[in-house]
């Protein structure tokens, strides 16, 4: 009798070899199904364009704030992660969200030393968003001259503004340049309808830029598209095969 019960103990103790290989199968195969189906790199998408969404709120919030203050929307906002407006107290907003990947969001006043609208544009990494065709951004938004945005929020007496060409894949916002320091606004100026422009940097007349090889640089003509009269190509990113300039 005891030498049975010695041998049932020794039977008892652990998992044999092969019930450990069923169990790691079993685990691979759940872990292979996981990756598949809820595809992480999608959820981590949706979770940044949540984030730009609220960003894009707060934003709003402060630019109503400083308009009841100014009578006036601000002409620049300053970099991302500096407080909003730096030198004015209150704050208003502190610091100015950056976008999850660490850029600018995109602002564009509207006209003058007073600007009476402003629009605010950002890319979400969903490009199935619902939003994005609700709020009239399905072929692109933003102003003239510059690469297509795909979402943005704007004052209530303004709507986004629909861009001309189409939106390709994988779009990115250029870099804003350096905002300049704030201004003094003269809430007496005569308010003039919103048409925000950015002026390129002017090349000699009748030349073009494309990205060619991944680089923007001079084309005889207007060959290939996109093609820009800008120098610096608007300042879009080259490297991205979605802005090359391919022949018709």
């Amino acid at each position: 009798m005891a030498i049975k019960k010695i041998f049932l103990n020794k039977r008892n103790k652990g998992f044999s070899l092969s019930e450990l290989l069923i169990v790691l199968t079993i685990a691979g195969l759940l872990i292979i199904w996981l990756l598949t189906n809820l595809n992480p790199q999608a959820l981590i998408g949706k979770g940044k364009d949540s984030r730009r969404k609220a960003d894009l709120k707060k934003i709003q919030i402060a630019l109503e704030d400083y308009y009841s203050d100014h009578d006036c929307y601000p002409t620049s906002l300053p970099d991302c992660g500096s407080p909003f407006l730096p030198g004015q107290v209150p704050y208003y907003l502190n610091p100015l969200p950056c976008d999850p990947d660490g850029k600018d969001y995109y602002y564009v006043p509207g006209p003058g030393n007073c600007p009476r609208s402003y629009q605010i544009y950002v890319n979400l990494n969903n490009l199935n968003d619902p939003e994005i065709e609700k709020i009239g951004c399905s072929e692109g938004c933003g102003p003239a001259g510059v690469a297509a945005f795909n979402y943005g929020v704007s004052s209530s007496n303004v709507a986004l503004e629909p861009y001309a060409g189409s939106l390709p894949t994988g779009t990115t916002a250029p870099a804003l340049p350096s905002p300049t320091s704030v201004p003094t606004f003269a809430p007496t100026a005569t308010i003039v309808p919103p048409s925000p422009t950015i002026v390129p940097t002017t090349p000699p007349s009748g030349q073009y830029y494309g990205c060619v090889n991944f680089v923007c640089q001079p084309i005889p003509g207007p060959i290939c598209a996109p093609n820009y009269e800008d120098i610096n190509c608007l300042g879009i990113d080259c490297s991205n095969d979605a802005f090359k300039c391919r022949e018709p």
